[in-house]
């Protein structure tokens, strides 16, 4: 009967820098040390998605601004259109003030067409002129249409909305729908910006 040598379990072991790298990469947590003499170090790990509102709320006002005066405006715009046209001299009943409201939908839906075909197209073309290097700012050119369409819808439905007699009812509905085509992109480029800025977040 032959004898085999007996195996020897050995441990490997790895370098501290090795481990620490392990330890880095691998983690999906981030560690929080608080302040505390009886706390030792690293005790409390906190998700990254914890910090997530953070980048949204400290570094990005231009969506705060911008998005939020276009949302405002367009709440304002939805209360008194019903006072425009359900008093003198147009006399709009319910139902046909409610069909006012179908300029603002369908400005919704052309915003995310047009905020949809820009954005890629945009952020290809800004991409191959600065050597193959993408940039999250390159979403910002979003910010033309925005101010295009929302200052046209918000001048012009000022405009038409205090002469009914003169300019019927269709250019105020017209430009309450490109007030919220304008909203819409602005919505669509916080988000892409947001997003590509801040991807160690999401």
């Amino acid at each position: 009967m032959s004898m085999r040598p007996a195996k020897t379990a050995t441990s490997a072991v790895s370098s501290p820098s090795t481990a620490a790298r392990r330890t880095r990469t691998s983690s999906s947590y981030y560690c929080v040390q608080f302040r505390s003499s009886s706390t030792p170090p690293c005790s409390g790990y906190v998700s990254p998605h914890f910090f997530s509102p953070l980048p949204r709320v400290l570094t990005t006002p231009q969506a705060c601004l911008i998005q939020g005066a276009l949302i405002g405006w367009t709440v304002l715009i939805g209360v008194v259109l019903a006072a425009i046209f359900l008093g003198p001299p147009l006399f709009f009943d319910e139902v046909k003030t409610g069909y006012m409201y179908a300029g603002a939908f369908v400005g919704a839906l052309l915003g995310f067409v047009v905020s949809g075909v820009l954005a890629d197209w945009s952020a290809r073309i800004m991409t191959r002129r600065n050597n193959g290097i993408y940039e999250p700012e390159f979403r910002i050119v979003l910010a033309i249409p925005v101010m295009i369409f929302g200052c046209a819808g918000l001048y012009g439905f000022g405009i038409t909305s205090n002469d009914v007699v003169k300019y019927g009812w269709f250019w105020p509905d017209f430009f309450f729908g490109l007030e919220v085509m304008g909203m819409v992109i602005g919505a669509v480029l916080a988000a892409l910006y947001i997003v590509d800025a801040h991807r160690m977040f999401f």
